[in-house]
């Protein structure tokens, strides 16, 4: 995360899960009880836009396909990671999407999004992404 995007040293990092989705279940289960970068990690179900200012990780359900715009637009150019679960999330301005080839979940990640977001993406996990 970027410098200043914390409002105090014991503040969590939020992963939001705004609409439905694969993803949120999967998540819920995977960050129980840890940590991140030595802060709590918590997950918070969205129902719509109010509350993201609290959200580092925003993944984005494919339910929420016809306001991929307006979410996006709305998350801005904030130290947000948008993730979303549909190939068209990137071209709508989303900065990884989750994509299936030949039955095997791949990821793409957008550079330039995350760069105007101040946000630095590893070089591993670049590798790791479908290009």
């Amino acid at each position: 995360m970027p410098e200043g995007a914390f409002r105090s040293p014991g503040e969590p990092v939020t992963f939001c899960v705004l609409g439905e989705g694969p993803l949120g279940g999967e998540l819920e289960r995977a960050v129980a009880g840890k940590t991140v970068g030595g802060r709590p990690a918590a997950v918070r179900r969205l129902s719509q836009l109010a509350g993201l200012d609290e959200c580092r990780i925003l993944f984005v359900g494919s339910s929420e396909r016809p306001r991929f715009d307006q979410i996006l637009a709305t998350v801005g150019d904030r130290a947000v990671l948008t993730v979303g679960e549909e190939e068209g999330f990137n071209r709508a301005g989303g900065i990884i999407s989750f994509v299936v080839r030949q039955s095997r979940v791949r990821f793409r990640i957008e550079r330039e999004t995350a760069g105007r977001s101040g946000l630095k993406l590893s070089s591993r996990l670049l590798e790791l992404a479908e290009r």
